[in-house]
């Protein structure tokens, strides 16, 4: 189904559900989308269950850390290595062992590969800070499913409805239910 709008009898325009196809089926919009609040709200899943999955995110969390950290000290090793690098080009030039014309190329292309190492640095050291609130934000959103969709835009009602229900729903009897 696709949502239009019609004008009522006082000029406001209401929001109606129809088949995108060839049928004559039209339901309320309002009607619809709080019947499938309604069972939004059925699927409160139990505080232990929400613990349980708290609990298996930490420590896939704290696993992803640990390769996360081993990761970041690889790439501050390197980039230690990569001013080194300069350091001692600069002293061979100085001590006349190689020309200042070879020298001035050595440090540009070591600074873009540093500049580039530091990105990397900061992009998995703010993936990794924002983990935990993700979490908390799922799962305030995995509780209280029926007001996060209320609360949400079309494209994350979408995702919602997408990944609860998969197979897609039906309205019949003034209800939602899935297709089984």
């Amino acid at each position: 189904m696709t949502v239009s709008f019609s004008k009522g009898k006082m000029g406001v325009l209401c929001p109606y559900y129809h088949c995108s196809k060839d049928c004559k089926e039209w339901q309320i919009a309002e009607v619809v989308n709080t019947a499938f609040t309604e069972l939004l709200n059925t699927l409160q899943p139990k505080e232990n269950t929400i613990n349980l999955f708290k609990r298996i995110v930490s420590e896939k969390l704290k696993n992803n850390n640990t390769e996360a950290s081993s990761i970041l000290d690889r790439i501050n090793k390197e980039i230690s290595k990569k001013k080194q690098r300069i350091v001692n080009a600069r002293a061979l030039m100085l001590d006349g062992e190689i020309e200042s014309i070879g020298f001035k190329s050595v440090p540009i292309e070591i600074e873009e590969r540093i500049t580039q190492l530091i990105c990397e640095v900061s992009i998995d050291n703010s993936s990794m800070q924002n983990i935990e609130e993700k979490v908390v934000r799922a799962t305030d959103m995995i509780s209280n499913l029926g007001n996060a969709y209320l609360q949400s835009e079309t494209a994350h009602n979408r995702r919602i409805v997408g990944s609860v229900f998969p197979t897609g729903l039906i309205f019949d009897d003034r209800k939602v239910r899935t297709p089984n």
